[in-house]
């Protein structure tokens, strides 16, 4: 296969993966040429992978975590009730934070590869 043929389809095997609008031909084009070409199709396979990473990392904290953890503080003896909560809110800020961080890394990777 040649270098020509791959820079090509790697340049739309986003959209083709994303089932963003292609045009008939293009798509051919890319079955085609996956079909034959290993290198190509190793890409195509890390692209999926890749969006299925993105598709796992959530940037919110589930309502029942936030709820659990807030009502397990509370149980907690001793120490001022808001402070146990603005400490709680903090932590769960940071931990939104990482995984909204982390899941626009991998978006902008999958974008970008």
């Amino acid at each position: 296969m040649d270098k020509h043929d791959c820079s090509v389809i790697l340049e739309i095997l986003p959209d083709y993966l994303n089932k963003n609008n292609l045009s008939r031909e293009e798509r051919a084009e890319v079955v085609n040429h996956l079909a034959l070409c290993q290198s190509c199709r190793a890409e195509a396979a890390f692209l999926i992978k890749l969006k299925g990473m993105a598709k796992v990392l959530q940037p919110e904290i589930p309502e029942e975590i936030t709820e659990t953890a807030f009502k397990k503080l509370k149980e907690i003896p001793g120490g001022c009730e808001q402070e146990k909560e603005l400490s709680l809110s903090m932590a769960l800020g940071i931990i939104k934070d990482t995984f909204f961080i982390t899941k626009k890394v991998v978006n902008f990777a999958y974008q970008n590869l």
